[in-house]
């Protein structure tokens, strides 16, 4: 039932004509006929509204939980890690990130805390599923993490937003590099209330796992209303769980900020999946082509990595004035149009 209900969401039904392998198949096949994925693509120079969140099958995942194996490069093109160099140049992974355009990539302000963000020693790699192997390298571009610009109205869990800049940009975008496209404009805080996205990253399976994932893994979730939002997160008392609240969300939830979760608490964030992504399937005004819109970025939970007392923190993309910064800061765009939508 949980398959058909996301199905009905995620996919056109009157252009839909079977459903293969868990993925929505559209009827017409050559609607892609002209889809740029089909060759490598100046990034410096390219349309971003012609390649933005497309992945290898363009098509919505409808797999509630992908695990270890599902997530071949190419499922999610813009995911990325920030982390280092560590003992025998292996991989230290440290939090999500998703690329934007050829030469920025967005992350939570947070994950540049505590010197996690050390110039000269922070990398960036994109188009990587297994960390800890080379068997799935032939695609991967890594960088150096030439700067970190923090959202300048970042507080507690209050836009958890940065960017960072690659000292070595995107040179060609191809099927396992490649950004995911940003929302054409701020929405109303419930206008996607009830809509099923999509997590991904590299983040611990359980809450007091030593280590992170080396894999790359997905599952889907839902955006919660705003009430029902602070309704959760609205503690008395001096439990611990309150004193969380009180300093990640002094003033609960707000339009830079939303909650997302799964309905019976069994999926959601843990440690490692901070400053990743959450995205949605969504139909693009422009360009009449289905593809992933970034709606939001994992700031993190005041319980458990799963809980069905308290879903998942994140930042919002929709917010007015976080869309406008993230356009300001990494497109150098004048966005004084982008405006509440009514």
């Amino acid at each position: 039932m949980l398959v058909e209900a996301i199905q009905d969401l995620e996919c056109d039904l009157q252009h839909r004509s079977s459903v293969d392998a868990g993925y929505c198949c559209p009827k017409d096949s050559k609607s892609n006929a002209l889809d740029p994925r089909n060759s490598p693509l100046n990034a410096a120079q390219v349309d971003l509204t012609n390649v933005c969140g497309r992945t290898v099958n363009n098509e919505p995942i409808l797999r509630v939980e992908i695990k270890k194996d599902d997530n071949p490069p190419g499922t999610w093109p813009w995911m990325g890690s920030l982390g280092y160099r560590g003992v025998g140049s292996a991989w230290v992974h440290q939090c999500g990130v998703s690329l934007i355009s050829h030469k920025f990539a967005l992350t939570a302000a947070h994950c540049g805390d505590d010197g996690v963000f050390q110039p000269g020693r922070t990398r960036l790699r994109f188009g990587d599923d297994n960390l800890a192997e080379d068997f799935d390298d032939g695609g991967v571009h890594e960088t150096e993490a030439k700067s970190f610009v923090m959202h300048p109205r970042y507080r507690a869990a209050y836009f958890d937003i940065a960017l960072v800049e690659l000292a070595d940009p995107v040179v060609v975008f191809t099927d396992y590099v490649r950004p995911v496209c940003l929302p054409e404009r701020a929405e109303p805080i419930d206008a996607n209330k009830g809509i099923h996205v999509r997590l991904m990253g590299w983040g611990n399976l359980k809450l007091n796992e030593g280590t992170t994932s080396k894999v790359l893994r997905s599952t889907s979730l839902m955006v919660f209303p705003q009430q029902y939002c602070n309704l959760t997160h609205r503690i008395e008392g001096s439990s611990p769980f309150a004193g969380k609240v009180r300093k990640s969300l002094p003033q609960l939830f707000q339009s830079n900020v939303f909650c997302v979760g799964d309905e019976n608490g069994k999926r959601g964030p843990c440690r490692g999946d901070s400053g990743g992504p959450i995205v949605r399937f969504d139909f693009d005004g422009k360009t009449s082509v289905r593809r992933y819109v970034q709606l939001g970025v994992v700031h993190g939970a005041v319980g458990s990595c799963a809980s069905d007392e308290f879903p998942g923190i994140y930042g919002r993309l929709k917010d007015a004035d976080v869309l406008r910064w993230i356009k300001k800061t990494s497109f150098n765009e004048d966005l004084d149009g982008v405006t509440l939508s009514t």
